[in-house]
């Protein structure tokens, strides 16, 4: 705890200092290293706009302008909504760009196309469908998506990525990416997805799959494949413990107990039960138990 001490304010009955039950304080920087900060700042939006492009170009080789000009819009409108629902414009990054594109890349890998395709009414015909339109939307709930806390929030940032899925003001666009404009379109894609992932999941008895784990399921198990770090963050009861232990008890390699997940890999889960005398060195020492496991089970 905190060192606890005494206040007097004009001969004022004493009080017990109000940060006394913390672990630590903050004190502000010494005005001497003041002159060693620096603020970097963040790219300006049309240099941050070219990076995006870059990495569309890096990471989809094989498709055209306009779907790299779409993808680059509908990213970068999802980092700029992000920021301003978090207040803090280093929320997300670059980072963020590389982690959507390579999760498109593997829903596209196993085939998600969001639903059946259906006779659009203006013209008669099947709406054309490119392969990574429904990938590229996987790739930016998983990254942008869950991470908002709230339906208003997700149904607000679905409504911009919306409007960027169409053609640009001064950009080459794609027919192919028309159909998931209209409104509900991205929503189903997802939630489709999901349940998909999560029937083939066995569950014990009594266990019931409501929205909260199954959403819970669905972030860590692509997370999980992927190798993405992820933090799953609630209440107590909101299905943490339980999403672990559905994930551990389905994930077994070749001795999983459905044929689906036996072409992935298997999970061990190694737990840490923070406390008030949690350290840095403790949790290092139990990733450190785990990568050493992980290069064992390799060999």
């Amino acid at each position: 705890q905190g060192l606890s001490y005494k206040a007097h304010h004009d001969g004022a009955v004493a009080q017990l200092d109000p940060l006394r039950d913390l672990v630590y304080r903050v004190h502000p920087i010494p005005p001497s290293l003041r002159e060693y900060l620096f603020d970097f700042g963040g790219l300006p939006r049309e240099a941050e706009l070219q990076y995006i492009r870059s990495m569309a170009v890096a990471q989809l080789p094989s498709a055209d302008a306009g779907v790299r000009a779409v993808i680059a819009r509908m990213l970068q409108k999802a980092m700029s909504f992000v920021r301003d629902a978090e207040g803090d414009h280093s929320a997300v990054s670059l980072r963020d760009v590389h982690r959507a594109m390579k999760l498109a890349l593997w829903f596209q890998k196993f085939g998600a196309s969001g639903k059946p395709r259906e006779v659009d009414p203006r013209t008669g015909r099947v709406a054309p469908r490119h392969p990574l339109s429904a990938p590229v939307v996987l790739g930016l709930a998983h990254v942008f998506y869950f991470r908002l806390p709230s339906g208003e929030l997700r149904g607000d940032l679905m409504r911009q990525l919306r409007l960027e899925a169409g053609s640009g003001p001064d950009e080459a666009s794609d027919p192919g990416f028309e159909w998931i404009k209209p409104v509900g379109v991205m929503e189903k894609i997802v939630l489709s997805t999901q349940k998909g992932l999560c029937s083939r999941l066995v569950v014990e008895e009594g266990v019931a799959m409501n929205a909260a784990l199954m959403e819970n399921l669905y972030v860590a198990l692509v997370c999980i494949c992927n190798k993405v770090p992820v933090f799953v963050v609630g209440k107590p009861g909101s299905s943490k413990t339980l999403m672990m232990q559905v994930l551990a008890s389905n994930l077994q390699g070749p001795q999983s107990p459905s044929p689906f997940w036996r072409k992935f890999p298997a999970v061990y889960v190694f737990s840490y039960q923070c406390s008030p005398l949690s350290t840095a060195i403790g949790i290092k020492h139990q990733y450190e138990i785990a990568c050493n496991y992980q290069k064992k089970a390799q060999r």
